[in-house]
């Protein structure tokens, strides 16, 4: 089965466990993290290594 998703954001509470199973549930990569300037959250943005740029998950905890 084929498909695509456009910018998601999910708020997880276990960054780490979240991860884990994005990456062997559907075989996301982290592409890139960002920590807010408060350090209150980080998001990490996800790929699939086809989908364009524009095209992201990214989880935030």
């Amino acid at each position: 089965m084929n498909f695509t998703f456009a910018h998601n954001n999910l708020n997880v509470y276990d960054l780490e466990k979240s991860l884990d199973f994005y990456q062997k549930a559907l075989n996301l990569k982290v592409e890139r993290e960002k920590l807010a300037d408060d350090e209150s959250f980080k998001l990490v943005y996800l790929t699939d290594g086809v989908t364009p740029a524009s095209f992201r998950a990214h989880l935030a905890a």
